[in-house]
């Protein structure tokens, strides 16, 4: 689960005994976008079905992001697909999903915050999930 990994690995950037300690999302408001997005990019980009914009084997993911390619036989879903492919789904599924990213980035860093700051979470304090990220957003 991607948004469930974007979350841990706010937290771990925050914790100082982290070997992935790097501060990396608190530089400003738009790092917590680029934190959102960097794992929804993949997973919207290289997705291999017409209509499930959510699924992909994670060794795609992998790749890109450690080797820097595109699989073998790489085309955009409008291209693969044509006239199957719903430009107007594929977007608004893409923008849900960012808007709610953007809520679990912006949780996380304040838990992991609060973390730092205190030795531990607040207690029964989660992000929200996915289906809590659209009530918020309605």
């Amino acid at each position: 689960d991607h948004q469930e990994h974007l979350r841990a690995r706010i937290l771990r950037s925050l914790d100082p005994n982290s070997p992935e300690h790097d501060m990396f999302f608190v530089l400003s408001d738009e790092s917590m976008h680029v934190a959102a997005n960097q794992y929804l990019f993949p997973v919207m980009l290289l997705g291999d079905m017409v209509d499930d914009f959510t699924s992909i084997d994670t060794q795609v993911v992998v790749d890109l992001w450690t080797q820097f390619r595109f699989p073998e036989g790489f085309a955009p879903r409008s291209v693969r697909f044509g006239d199957d492919f719903d430009f107007e789904a594929f977007n608004a599924a893409r923008q849900d999903w960012q808007d709610a990213n953007v809520l679990i980035a912006l949780n996380a860093f304040e838990q992991g915050k609060a973390i730092v700051k205190h030795g531990e979470g607040e207690e029964g304090e989660e992000p929200p999930t996915p289906s809590d990220a659209k009530l918020v957003a309605a």
